[in-house]
């Protein structure tokens, strides 16, 4: 007897989702756990990449920093 299971027949999918996030400093995105956070299955996975905006702003106007 097969299971009745919904995900039994599911593939993955593949989505990008973008942040952008202005908050205090005493947040740091890099000690999220995005895993937990969107209670992914052990199946499923995340790969999470950080830019720091601020830094990025002060080499453009200040290159030689």
């Amino acid at each position: 007897m097969g299971s009745t299971k919904a995900y039994d027949d599911v593939h993955l999918q593949h989505y990008r989702v973008t942040l952008d996030m202005s908050v205090l400093g005493d947040f740091d995105p890099r000690q999220v756990d995005y895993t937990k956070v969107f209670d992914l299955q052990e199946s499923e996975e995340v790969e999470v990449y950080v830019e720091d905006l601020d830094t990025l702003a002060m080499r453009d106007v200040c290159p030689e920093w």
